[in-house]
């Protein structure tokens, strides 16, 4: 009977932890796939977004820059 119960409680005791594990290890990679893809994804879209806001920015003020001295000049008040 002793050792009936020993072995029923080491076989249940080896079950829980081994489903306890498999389920925890799965949530946890399946959470950490998805966190990091998810951290890449918005990093991959930020870097780009940023780079083209500023690609933008230095091809507007390029552009239209001139325009605004110029006009900015052209309407200051002479001595």
């Amino acid at each position: 009977g002793f050792f009936f119960v020993f072995f029923f409680f080491f076989f249940f005791f080896f079950f829980f932890f081994f489903v306890f594990f498999f389920f925890f290890f799965f949530f946890f990679f399946f959470f950490f796939f998805f966190f990091f893809f998810f951290f890449f994804f918005f990093f991959f879209f930020f870097f780009f977004f940023f780079f083209f806001f500023v690609c933008l920015l230095f091809f507007i003020l390029n552009f239209y820059l001139p325009f605004f001295f110029f006009f900015k000049f052209l309407f200051l008040p002479r001595p």
